[in-house]
């Protein structure tokens, strides 16, 4: 059973309605809700923040656990609320009208001119600015520098399954359609078989350790950190496993060179 987040706020009051805000690291307030029970942490879920990437989802990505969660009032019903929460939302603002609030209802009936954009088409429903430069890096990272899912992962944040649907173009078609056109978009990309990557490792860990192994870092030392041998370290290295990983495979430390008797898998790979 998963430990339960430290940085969750448990409402004192079960049955009351509450009022709450979220706040950047440096005390913004950048979104203003209304709720019960655990209204307030079902924001930082996985599942919630995976399936809209809407501009407050944006937000909590971007400063994870930093964001500050706060419930300033309870309230007996849900009427009066609604009231105080519309009564925040108006002293704060929406950012597209000047504030700092990073959400779209400035009522419970009334929302942005953003929104409606937005949703006026649904195959572009979730395509914010902010969606939009997140699909287009994930293009860029996968068809022009040729990186790997695993990178692109690590890079921004976005999670495997929405990594493959949009470079396949089964999400946010209107996106990939425009980027086929403008030329960013590559359908002859040499595509090479994904490696599997065990959860200890990540590829820039691993790329920097590389890195330090080329400069002359023992391989014990690397794999000691990793708690596995050398060989196994090697084969990494030298891209008989997890191919992909690294963009060059020429370099090779003269202290391999200079062996009598390497192994097949120890000699030079060009690709």
């Amino acid at each position: 059973m998963a430990a339960p987040n430290p940085n969750n706020v448990k409402p004192l009051y079960k049955d009351k309605y509450y009022v709450y805000c979220l706040c950047k690291p440096d005390g913004t307030v950048f979104y203003v809700g209304k709720g019960k029970n655990n209204r307030i942490n079902q924001h930082f879920q996985k599942w919630h923040l995976e399936k809209s990437y809407n501009k407050k989802n944006m937000t909590i990505r971007k400063y994870g656990n930093s964001v500050k969660r706060e419930i300033l009032c309870y309230f007996e019903n849900e009427d009066n609320a609604y009231d105080f929460e519309e009564w925040l939302i108006s002293i704060y603002k929406i950012d597209s009208e000047g504030g700092s609030l990073r959400q779209y209802a400035k009522t419970r009936n009334q929302f942005s001119e953003d929104f409606k954009y937005v949703a006026s088409d649904q195959s572009r429903k979730k395509t914010t600015p902010e969606v939009e430069n997140l699909v287009k890096r994930v293009y860029e990272l996968y068809f022009t520098e040729c990186e790997n899912k695993y990178f692109i992962s690590e890079e921004t944040g976005a999670s495997f399954s929405n990594i493959d649907s949009w470079i396949k173009g089964t999400k946010h078609k209107v996106l990939y359609n425009k980027y086929i056109t403008s030329g960013l978009i590559k359908k002859n990309r040499e595509i090479t078989k994904e490696f599997t990557l065990h959860k200890k490792y990540t590829v820039k860990g691993l790329r920097q350790d590389r890195e330090d192994w080329l400069a002359g870092k023992p391989t014990n030392e690397i794999a000691e950190k990793y708690e596995t041998d050398t060989s196994t370290m090697l084969l990494i290295f030298y891209g008989k496993t997890c191919k992909g990983l690294f963009h060059d495979y020429s370099q090779v430390p003269e202290r391999y060179l200079k062996r009598k008797n390497k192994s097949k898998w120890l000699e030079v790979r060009t690709y």
